[in-house]
């Protein structure tokens, strides 16, 4: 349950700190509906302006209040992970593959990813960077509440000759369904609630 810390008068604004029974310190401001909700970030209880006023002395609840709180990041920032995978790049999703890549999803997030290859070759370069160059990425094990594959285009493609056979590969989702699409945002999204960085163990 979200509380009032303390009270800290700010011109004519009241600025106030809240904490969380839990030991929850950190407070995240969010809309719900035409309400403001002020939540736990670890542990997700919430309170509306409104509540927290009523729990307040009448002194206080006279007052304009401004709740210190952290904004809440963005659906569609993306999230480190590490899930050993495998990516496919052909001229179209019905074409013979240019190449086979292993290594794994680096970053996940609702529009696309980062695909980590560890056996990259500079002759794979000009098929893959050709305009919608389709890949398909497929992870090594089941990723729970994911897709096993991932469909898009290339987007980007970066190494440094120093570190091939290494390479970075960005990747926009592409032709993935509505139930795909929500498959990852409710998987960002819980991991981003949990923990910044999740592997396939």
């Amino acid at each position: 349950m979200l509380e009032v810390v303390d009270y800290r008068v700010d011109g004519l604004k009241l600025r106030v700190r809240l904490k969380c029974t839990c030991g929850g310190r950190r407070v995240v401001k969010s809309k719900k509906g035409d309400e403001t909700h002020y939540e736990c970030a670890s542990c997700k209880a919430w309170a509306t302006m409104r509540q927290l006023k009523s729990a307040a002395t009448p002194y206080w609840q006279g007052r304009a209040w401004e709740i210190e709180c952290e904004k809440p990041k963005k659906a569609l920032e993306r999230i480190h992970v590490n899930y050993p995978a495998r990516l496919v790049a052909q001229a179209h999703r019905s074409a013979p593959p240019y190449c086979t890549l292993t290594g794994r999803c680096g970053e996940l997030g609702p529009s696309g990813l980062l695909f980590v290859a560890e056996d990259f070759k500079t002759d794979y370069f000009d098929a893959m960077s050709s305009e919608h160059c389709h890949a398909e990425v497929q992870f090594a094990k089941l990723v729970h509440g994911l897709p096993t594959t991932l469909r898009g285009s290339i987007v980007e493609i970066k190494f440094r000759e120093e570190e091939l056979p290494v390479c970075h590969i960005r990747i926009a989702f592409k032709d993935l369904s509505e139930t795909e699409e929500k498959q990852i945002v409710a998987h960002v999204e819980d991991l981003r609630g949990r923990i910044t960085e999740w592997s396939a163990e």
